[in-house]
């Protein structure tokens, strides 16, 4: 229900899984976890979530791939949906990052009506934690370097 409107014209979305890759311009980390979703007054867990980080080269900025997710079991289709750009920092050892509103998008376009809004997260060693609200619906994630 959370994101049905967001199952219009969704077709199969890439199976391609990401590994950890260095470019010139970006460093991305494909992570494994639990993402808890809190709707209707509960927190729907999620186990086996896979979320993609992509730090640009100075570490000044996060993009969040959330691959194949159902944000709750009421989802009829699994959908990828991106967070870009994030505005991040390297802190003792660790990538942290924070905004307050950034509209995520889907197959390339925008879906206002879940804007992600309070984002804050870290990247330390090989694991990543974060929160963040879609549209209003209080969402976490922790994550483990996926192998």
């Amino acid at each position: 229900m959370m994101f049905g409107m967001l199952t219009f014209g969704l077709l199969a979305c890439d199976d391609d899984d990401e590994e950890k890759v260095e470019t010139p311009s970006e460093t991305s980390a494909s992570y494994l976890g639990q993402m808890v979703v809190a709707y209707q007054g509960t927190n729907i867990p999620t186990d086996s979530v896979n979320v993609v980080a992509n730090v640009n080269k100075d570490s000044s900025l996060v993009s969040l791939d959330w691959k194949k997710v159902k944000f709750v079991p009421q989802m009829p289709v699994t959908i990828d949906l991106s967070v870009p750009n994030i505005t991040a920092k390297k802190e003792s050892g660790k990538i942290v990052f924070a905004a307050d509103s950034i509209i995520p998008t889907m197959l390339g376009n925008e879906v206002a009506k879940y804007a992600a809004s309070d984002i804050k997260g870290e990247i330390f060693g090989d694991s990543i934690s974060l929160s963040l609200k879609f549209g209003s619906f209080p969402t976490s994630y922790k994550g483990i370097l996926k192998k």
